[in-house]
């Protein structure tokens, strides 16, 4: 299990340096309580086995349905713009600072008016997108003329959400961003105290009236209340998100004596088991609110892996594919001058030929993954690289420049997420059953194995304690 542990020991670090010093204050989940913490939820998700529900590799538990944003969302093909950084709330939970006003943004690109922002949600394909703040009611001309352009743009080809905590919204702004195309909202209820009041005006006129909260662990009896009361009301969908710890809401998170797990980054081990509950709450009462969990680890992993295959599949080359788990996928065979001609010989005139790809210099030959069982490695070495993309409204050394029509200069730069793996025949079958989705004990074990299958294949089921 070493490269395993490796890996986790790597994130722990990583942890340890995002807080400092204050790293030592927070109470960290014990060897004990994980274990203690993977029976409750094995048996809790157990107990639900015949009514529950799973997306995304089993990384998203539900009841009933989710948003068609949210499989949207999990498949990559959404976008969210930041229509500003301001908030009129203090929620204690929020992640990030939102008090000063910029542009709106999403993947660091900034857009001033619809046009290029539509142009770039063309040039990708999204299919869905959502407008969030801050509070995005707090710019409403703006929030309603990208919500009018967008719709009057694609139409039904995009489905367009909104997230608010609903404070300013009045019965006037429902109808005018309805009658602007928009197919659903969300409200953040818990940042007014589960209040319905100004979720209300908008069941009236949207389509899709969605409540979407983190699940605090200390509001469990009032969240039981409200699922009753929002499935009265007929609203939508509830999504509940695990809370997640940063260095902006650290002091608020910690004075609740929460316990945090590791990970990509460290979250609220209540806020899960509490989201779990509620899940189990709508499932054993029968009630009909459609509910979905929605943890850090499948937005890590999914929302990720999306953008990285939308914006890969941009710069992709001869030869080279895009990973399940959205990383660029290079093979090279290299060899001599001879070795390579005999390669290329050997496929001449056979359907795979094609996926063959000599490179300028004649000294090696990209294939596709199919290829690598089949070609021989005698007298070759075999490399796998992967990538991913980097974004910019700048440019940068060795990045692309697209020009979307109607919009503004994109730049795009490949990355390297690895040395160059070298594969042999003592692997190669190995790497060959990653590719196609097959994984053994043995990358437990191999960091090249482990590196190879973190490229390959996507997260499956929840995310461990420790």
């Amino acid at each position: 299990m070493k490269s395993f542990d490796d890996f986790r020991n790597k994130l722990i670090e990583n942890n340890r340096k995002e807080f400092g010093m204050l790293y030592d204050q927070l109470r960290k989940i014990s060897y004990y309580r994980a274990v203690e913490a993977e029976d409750e939820r094995l048996s809790l998700l157990e107990s639900l086995h015949e009514k529950l529900k799973y997306e995304f590799n089993q990384t998203k538990p539900y009841a009933y349905s989710v948003s068609p944003g949210c499989r949207l969302c999990g498949a990559g093909e959404w976008s969210c713009l930041f229509i500003n950084n301001r908030c009129n709330c203090h929620c204690f939970y929020c992640p990030v600072a939102q008090t000063n006003d910029r542009l709106p943004e999403t993947q660091g690109l900034s857009f001033s008016t619809p046009e290029p922002y539509i142009a770039y949600l063309q040039r990708f394909g999204f299919k869905g997108a959502s407008i969030s703040g801050g509070e995005p009611l707090l710019s409403f001309d703006l929030t309603l003329d990208f919500i009018t352009k967008i719709k009057r743009t694609f139409g039904d080809q995009i489905y367009l959400w909104l997230y608010t905590n609903g404070k300013l919204l009045t019965e006037s702004m429902a109808g005018k961003m309805a009658n602007a195309g928009l197919d659903e909202i969300r409200f953040d209820l818990s940042a007014t105290s589960y209040n319905t009041r100004f979720l209300k005006k908008a069941l009236k006129v949207i389509p899709q009236v969605t409540v979407e909260i983190p699940a605090i662990p200390e509001d469990f009896e009032k969240l039981k209340k409200a699922v009753r009361e929002l499935e009265q009301l007929n609203v939508s969908f509830l999504n509940l998100h695990e809370m997640r710890l940063t260095p902006f809401n650290l002091n608020n998170l910690v004075n609740r004596n929460y316990t945090f797990r590791h990970g990509h980054k460290m979250t609220v081990l209540e806020s899960e088991m509490t989201s779990l509950k509620i899940l189990q709450f709508v499932l054993n009462n029968d009630l009909q609110l459609p509910v979905n969990y929605c943890s850090f680890h499948y937005k890590n992993h999914f929302q990720k892996a999306g953008f990285r295959r939308k914006f890969g599949e941009a710069v992709l080359e001869a030869g080279e594919e895009i990973t399940a788990n959205g990383y660029i996928r290079k093979i090279a065979i290299e060899a001599s001058n001879n070795e390579i001609c005999g390669q290329m010989q050997h496929f001449s005139g056979n359907a795979l030929s094609g996926e063959l790809v000599p490179d300028h210099e004649g000294k090696k030959i990209i294939i596709k993954k199919d290829l690598l069982g089949k070609i021989t490695l005698d007298n070759c070495k075999a490399t796998i690289n992967y990538f991913t993309v980097q974004l910019s409204d700048q440019p940068v050394e060795n990045s692309i420049m697209i020009y979307p029509d109607n919009g503004k200069p994109l730049y795009l730069k490949r990355m390297p997420t690895t040395s160059s793996i070298i594969v042999d025949e003592e692997i190669r079958e190995d790497v060959f059953g990653l590719m196609n989705g097959r994984e053994t004990e043995a990358v437990s074990y191999s960091d090249t194995l482990f590196s190879v299958a973190q490229h390959e294949i996507p997260a499956k089921g929840m995310g461990d304690y420790y």
